[in-house]
């Protein structure tokens, strides 16, 4: 792909880590996933600052959720890292919304689990900058809550179809069919209880 060969040779072009040839190793996974329509609309130049940026926030030792900006001279920059979950970009993009931003251009890739995203902002002043980072840190922290037990859920959704279509009958094999659809990226769990025939409850 002519672009990525071109954002690869404006990174090694503003490399000074003396560590090319693994930033250019994480970029090209960066690539690999991100879509070209995200990186059509600027320069191989900028789109090689929002990956360096990436990448020196991804060396960092701090674990877990990070929120990164910066000031270039291709604009404001913010960039998150995290462990993947759902609602991620439309956490973000919601963030930039009411904080003002005019204009919202970045990427979002997942490698080995971690979500990476890189998002150039307009109509953002400098001054207001760490305030909308530490907002996009605590929306991303309640976004981690909400999902939290998700994989243990959907876990039980589908125990709930397999024990449906133990019992058999058109009722059971329907709700059974119904419960594998929700699972199948169809439907977003936020909260699962279960009742009993004895008027208990459990969350």
């Amino acid at each position: 792909n002519e672009i990525f060969q071109r954002i690869l040779s404006a990174l090694r072009a503003i490399d000074t880590s003396g560590e090319t040839e693994n930033l250019l190793s994480f970029a090209s996974s960066f690539l690999a996933q991100a879509r070209t329509a995200d990186l059509a609309d600027r320069s191989p130049h900028h789109s090689a600052h929002l990956i360096l940026g990436l990448w020196e926030l991804s060396r960092t030792s701090q674990e877990g959720l990070r929120v990164f900006w910066k000031d270039t001279d291709q604009g404001m920059i913010f960039s998150t890292i995290m462990p993947d979950q759902l609602f991620i970009v439309d956490t973000l993009r919601l963030a930039f919304r009411l904080a003002g931003a005019s204009r919202v251009s970045g990427a979002h890739v997942v490698l080995n689990g971690t979500s990476y995203t890189s998002f150039e902002l307009e109509g953002i002043a400098q001054a207001d900058a760490s305030s909308l980072a530490a907002d996009m840190g605590a929306r991303l922290k309640l976004a981690q809550i909400a999902f939290s037990d998700f994989n243990a859920m959907t876990d039980q959704i589908e125990k709930a179809a397999d024990a449906a279509f133990d019992v058999g009958g058109e009722d059971a094999i329907e709700g059974a069919e119904f419960l594998r659809w929700t699972l199948s990226d169809n439907f977003i769990f936020l909260g699962l209880s279960f009742f009993g025939k004895d008027g208990s409850v459990q969350s």
